[in-house]
């Protein structure tokens, strides 16, 4: 029987209770900006050869259209064989690489059993020393996807890093948190191994306001590190996404902004881009955004309209200046058409650049760039005939046109006419006069469009040559005027989002948000498949799909077993090349203790023998695999609950082996140990040594026995101090014997 054991897995607590750390689910990538170019270097190499690359990979698929492509997992254990990734989360993750890559036509199969690596160096993987990178160089099969699993990554980028991908060694390295049947970390990195740089490609580890905080609010065309930014049209001859940012047009510009969460995105995960960023040329990244457009009317008998209120509906704290924003004015009298009256660019190079916070207004308290007649009546003015009783010598001043007065105090203001009477006679006005006013609207082209009249009266006397203002105010805008509706429009010149930077993998926004690949990126992906022969190297896996459920054969449920060696055993299935085994321990009402035993094992034949505690609750499972079979889980068995026996340091098993002894017993940990063994036959056995974890930590060896005393010396100079146990395994079972290291 042929095995490969992994560690006793921990428990790993998935700390989701705060935004960040769901951010972090998905991902920090450790992949440098200096990796990124590499890759997107690759990316657009292969584009040049789109044709005959897509033509390789579309003679690979096989008969349900689906490119198969193998896959080497690496699961790094410390050096004593403790503390790695469990088997099941690999396997889950690998089901939720081939769910991802599904749309792609692409399913991941195992190259290889699992392999298992005892390397301290390569377990924290410090990139600061070059150790991991040198162990992963050695350890990598060539010509397949490499993915290696350990516990931490140290980078000079310093963070938390869940994962990378080496374009210089073409592998990814991911740690065990980030490993797991609902993570995208590994699908990002594939995406990576795939030829796809990020989404904010040439914004690593910048930060989108300390980038733009000198630009007077608009995005630099070039970054400090010499990437090109990428604009935000896609058409037009202004667009440059073909070659800027990440190189695909069918995403958005992402500055990074999903690595800050709050400060750019709102929404309970963060997924919604919502900040006032600005591209090089000035144009929102998120137009949409951008409150629609305001409508008000005037009040009758009332001179005036309120403010102009523009509120700024994105989570940051305003528009920064040199946005480019449209600004319409358009006047409707009551009954008429449209016409504008003032329409600017603002936020561009003229007088009218402005910052709007939060809340605030567009045209108000504070904003002396705003000039009179920026909300006007255009074509149309104002116009009164004046006539006062028994007076024919009282006239009026000129009417000027309505206007939008900013007034020192935080008055906003329309004035309809500035009205005034003029004592144009020789005598005296006396106070109560009658004077009758019509208000008459017209359009300079058009002529008369209403007419209203109404009377008032003169509250002080009115000597010659003098002008006053009745007690009635002459510019209280009746019906004619009250009825008319003014419009403020407010857009972005640029209104084409495609919305993909939130829900694309390669992205660092939330596993929360919806995560896909672009159809580019899928197109980069088969192409860079095809450059690397993985389409046409390999043939399809000829396994075929496990669907029948394993049966455990021993322990059988609620046994106690004799000793605390057990001999697990189950019925083999047609098709699985390995099984995977889980054996843990649990608490008297059957649940899993969170300090206890552990164990993964794959062996390749339906039975397993191992030492665990004695006098302890375990249940078990088995799952048979093979290299397309590991994601359905009607094939496991059901879980079979069993106690362990007494401790013994010699199992007899039904062997002929008579005696068993090994000396000296403790051993100095630089000493070589001997293993006696009494045979009653002639045959031949495997001897192998385990850690108290039920972990392989010296290669098996095979030994010819003679009848009698049999004495071999094992050299155990290179393990570490602790229990171990010594195996002995001929074609009738196992002996065991324990071995203590001082």
């Amino acid at each position: 029987m042929t095995y490969y054991f992994l560690q006793a897995f921990r428990v790993v607590l998935l700390l989701m209770a705060t935004s960040f750390w769901l951010q972090a689910q998905h991902l920090d990538c450790g992949t440098s900006y200096e990796y990124g170019e590499k890759i997107k270097q690759r990316m657009l190499d292969n584009r040049r050869q789109h044709s005959s690359l897509m033509s390789r990979y579309n003679q690979a698929r096989s008969g349900n259209n689906t490119v198969y492509i193998p896959v080497q997992f690496h699961i790094v254990n410390k050096t004593d064989g403790t503390g790695g990734e469990k088997v099941q989360d690999v396997l889950d993750n690998l089901c939720k690489l081939n769910s991802d890559f599904a749309p792609i036509n692409v399913e991941f199969y195992m190259y290889k059993p699992i392999n298992f690596v005892n390397k301290d160096l390569l377990y924290t993987n410090d990139e600061n020393s070059g150790m991991g990178s040198y162990f992963m160089g050695l350890l990598k099969e060539p010509g397949v996807v490499n993915i290696f699993i350990g516990n931490e990554i140290i980078s000079p980028q310093g963070g938390t890093i869940l994962g990378y991908y080496d374009p210089n060694l073409d592998a990814i390295y991911a740690i065990q948190d980030a490993v797991n049947g609902y993570s995208y970390t590994l699908t990002h990195e594939a995406g990576h191994f795939f030829s796809l740089p990020h989404t904010f490609a040439g914004w690593e580890r910048q930060d989108y306001s300390t980038v733009t905080a000198n630009s007077r609010g608009r995005t630099p065309k070039e970054l400090p590190n010499g990437a090109i930014v990428e604009r935000l049209p896609r058409t037009g001859g202004q667009e440059n996404c073909q070659i800027a940012g990440d190189g695909f047009c069918d995403t958005d510009p992402s500055y990074l902004f999903g690595y800050y969460r709050g400060v750019y995105n709102r929404g309970t995960h963060f997924c919604e881009h919502a900040s006032a960023a600005v591209d090089p040329t000035g144009k929102l990244f998120r137009p949409d955004l951008i409150r629609p457009a305001t409508r008000f009317s005037m009040k009758e008998d009332d001179p005036a309209f309120t403010e102009l209120l523009t509120t700024n509906a994105f989570v940051g704290t305003y528009f920064p200046p040199k946005t480019l924003l449209l600004v319409e004015t358009s006047f409707t009298p009551q009954g008429g058409t449209p016409t504008i009256m003032w329409k600017d660019t603002i936020g561009n190079s003229d007088t009218t650049d402005y910052n709007l916070q939060t809340n605030s207004n567009l045209i108000g308290l504070g904003m002396d760039q705003v000039k009179i007649g920026h909300i006007s009546m255009g074509d149309y003015y104002l116009d009164q005939n004046i006539v006062v009783s028994g007076s024919p010598d009282v006239s009026k001043s000129a009417t000027v046109p309505a206007e939008y007065r900013v007034i020192p105090g935080g008055a906003y203001t329309t004035e309809m006419s500035s009205l005034e009477l003029l004592n144009s006679g020789t005598t005296t006005i006396s106070s109560g006069i009658t004077v009758e006013v019509e208000e008459r609207l017209y359009h300079k082209i058009t002529g008369l469009v209403a007419s209203e009249s109404w009377t008032i009266q003169v509250a002080t006397p009115l000597p010659p040559g003098t002008t006053t203002l009745p007690a009635s105010n002459l510019y209280k805008q009746k019906s004619t005027i009250a009825g008319c509706t003014f419009d403020i429009k407010l857009e972005a010149p640029y209104t084409t989002v495609t919305g993909t930077s939130s829900e694309n993998i390669m992205s660092y926004y939330s596993t929360n948000c919806k995560n896909t690949f672009s159809a580019e990126q899928a197109v980069a992906m088969q192409l860079d498949i095809a450059s690397r022969g993985l389409a046409t190297r390999y043939p399809a896996p000829t396994a075929t799909l496990i669907t029948s459920q394993v049966a455990t054969i021993y322990p059988v449920q609620n046994i106690t077993t004799p000793n605390n060696t057990v001999n697990f055993s189950w019925n083999a299935i047609t098709g699985a090349t390995s099984y995977h085994v889980y054996v843990y321990q649990v608490d008297a009402l059957g649940n899993p203790l969170l300090n206890g035993d552990k164990l993964d094992f794959i062996v390749t034949s339906p039975n397993l023998s191992v030492s665990l505690k004695p006098s302890s609750k375990y249940e078990w499972k088995v799952t048979p695999l093979n290299a397309v079979s590991f994601c359905d889980p009607n094939t496991s068995s059901s879980e079979v609950l069993f106690e362990t026996g007494l401790s013994t340091s010699v199992t007899s098993l039904n062997t002929p082996l008579s005696t068993l002894n090994v000396y000296p017993n403790p051993i100095a940990q630089d000493k070589v140990v001997t293993l006696e063994i009494n045979s009653k036959v002639v045959e031949q056995v495997t001897v192998s040594i385990l850690n108290a974890l039920g972990q392989e930590v010296m290669p098996a060896q095979s030994v010819e026995l003679i009848e009698g005393v049999n004495k071999n010396q094992l050299d155990v100079r290179t393990l570490s101090a602790g229990l171990y146990l010594i195996n002995v395994k001929n074609k009738d079972g196992i002996q065991s014997s324990k071995l203590v290291i001082e």
